[in-house]
């Protein structure tokens, strides 16, 4: 048996999912490892008009996933930008920790980028790419996030 394609994988996901995709609202693919987060967050958004797409991400011991691993992900497709909660995950200042890996991964393949993050500097990037919020953001202030750099990155 041969690999799946992209193409094919991603309408696997499409099918599993149940996503028709719609041209109104947005989709955000909401990578956190806190099954309770997710929940909150995803509800957020949900009443804010926004469609979420939840991933638990990268994992201990080797926090590694498809991201961080530069492999096709074929959720990063599905989103207009993702949504990164990065408390758990090492190395977000650092190249080649996972953190960084993850950040660069989405901003690789064109998708703006909200963060959660304890810190960060923001040294390499755009402003209008990377957004960040401190831990335990309020919904509004994850909403008025989501759609500054959902503003921004229609102008790219």
């Amino acid at each position: 048996m041969e690999p799946a394609t992209h193409t094919e994988v991603t309408a696997i996901v499409h099918e599993m999912l149940d996503v028709t995709p719609a041209t109104t609202r947005k989709t955000v693919l909401l990578v956190s490892p806190d099954g309770a987060d997710r929940e909150r967050f995803g509800g957020w958004l949900e009443s804010g008009g926004i469609d979420p797409i939840n991933c638990p991400g990268p994992h201990a011991p080797e926090f590694s996933c498809l991201g961080t691993s530069n492999c096709a992900c074929p959720l990063v497709g599905l989103a207009d930008v993702a949504v990164l909660d990065m408390r758990r995950l090492p190395g977000l200042a650092t190249p080649g920790r996972p953190g960084w890996r993850l950040l660069r991964y989405y901003l690789e393949h064109g998708k703006p980028v909200v963060l959660i993050a304890d810190r960060y500097r923001k040294p390499r990037f755009r402003p209008e790419q990377v957004f960040l919020l401190r831990p335990n953001p309020g919904r509004e202030s994850l909403l008025l996030a989501v759609r500054a750099v959902l503003r921004e990155a229609a102008t790219w």
